[in-house]
């Protein structure tokens, strides 16, 4: 498959990101803050479900895409 809107989490389904992935997970292993910023689409969250996976940390992900699916009712309604 040439192209999967999910995200990766194995190091050999993602490409020409070595050198965010070095420094984000430098970045971890000095116990630092660490924030993830760019345009959609770029792989932030591939990049860090791919760290953490290559780093045996444990996580939790929440995929909030699915969240703009749920109906939200009030305690008015």
């Amino acid at each position: 498959m040439y192209f999967d809107a999910e995200p990766k989490r194995d190091i050999r389904d993602f490409f020409d990101m070595e050198e965010p992935l070095r420094n984000f997970e430098s970045a971890l292993n000095k116990g630092k803050l660490v924030v993830v910023s760019g345009l959609r689409r770029y792989g932030k969250t591939s990049l860090i479900l791919t760290a953490l996976n290559k780093m045996n940390v444990q996580y939790l992900f929440l995929d909030a895409r699915l969240l703009s699916a749920v109906t939200m009712i009030s305690i008015n309604d």
